[in-house]
């Protein structure tokens, strides 16, 4: 079975496809981990000044705040999940149920694959707003703030707004003013950034599958018809010259002489 043009392109998107998807699901998973295991491990100094020699200048700050978002991060390794495995259905009907001309379907490849892709690329869409709007309606940190009954909140959990796990993590690792959780708060920033711009690339990727996959299976298909009528026209050649070359099988030989003549001679 020929690795064609199209067929080859369809499977680099979908490789491509499974292995953002598969990234994005290890970094969703570190975020919900990361909630898990600090959201009841008590609290921290941090310096509200650049003295922070100063010892009033020092308060005891929760590790996560009270409010934060955990849908966007469940949707988004649900969403991620199912990109993976769809794209390794396509990759396993691109390497053993491609169109070849002998293979019959008992449904529609193109159309099926296409419509699944394109239901696949909405699913994305969704959780790609979802996620940007609650990072972008997320409160910030303010080092200022005092909770009415005390400090940052009760227990020291920051009340003063819902975050996304990102704009926290970032806020502070920004305010400087952490002490030793400064690698803590900074590994798990930019694993978040990475994690939301790697979900426009996977958007990108979802819409890019469906127009790939009919394309390509358009082309494979059309590959096929045109092998398939240029045999026929050989085929036709081939009787025709056969035709006139040895002549009407009532009338003449298998040596294509006239019968009488076959007939006799044998």
């Amino acid at each position: 079975m020929a690795f064609t043009i199209p067929r080859v392109s369809f499977m680099v998107v979908l490789v491509s496809f499974c292995v953002l998807s598969i990234a994005i699901l290890a970094l969703k998973t570190s975020t919900l981990n990361f909630i898990s295991a600090n959201y009841e491990t008590g609290g921290f100094e941090i310096s509200l000044t650049p003295t922070p020699q100063d010892p009033r200048d020092h308060r005891t700050l929760g590790f996560l705040p009270l409010y934060l978002y955990r849908a966007p991060a469940k949707l988004a390794i649900a969403v991620g999940a199912l990109s993976m495995l769809t794209s390794l259905a396509g990759l396993a009907f691109a390497i053993f149920f491609w169109p070849d001309g002998k293979r019959t379907y008992k449904f529609a490849p193109r159309k099926v694959l296409s419509v699944v892709y394109l239901s696949n690329a909405l699913l994305v869409l969704i959780a790609f707003i979802y996620l940007f709007a609650t990072h972008a309606k997320s409160a910030h940190f303010n080092a200022s703030y005092n909770d009415p009954q005390s400090g940052f909140g009760p227990g020291s959990v920051y009340t003063g707004g819902k975050f996304d796990l990102e704009t926290w993590v970032c806020d502070l690792t920004a305010f400087r003013g952490i002490g030793n959780q400064f690698n803590l708060y900074s590994i798990q920033c930019n694993n978040e950034a990475a994690g939301r711009w790697m979900f426009f690339s996977l958007l990108l990727l979802a819409f890019a599958t469906p127009g790939v996959a009919f394309w390509a299976l358009g082309k494979e298909i059309d590959r096929i018809r045109q092998g398939e009528e240029s045999l026929r026209k050989r085929r036709a050649s081939w009787h025709s010259d056969g035709w006139e070359e040895m002549g009407d099988s009532r009338t003449h030989g298998l040596d294509g002489l006239p019968r009488e003549r076959f007939v006799g001679a044998s």
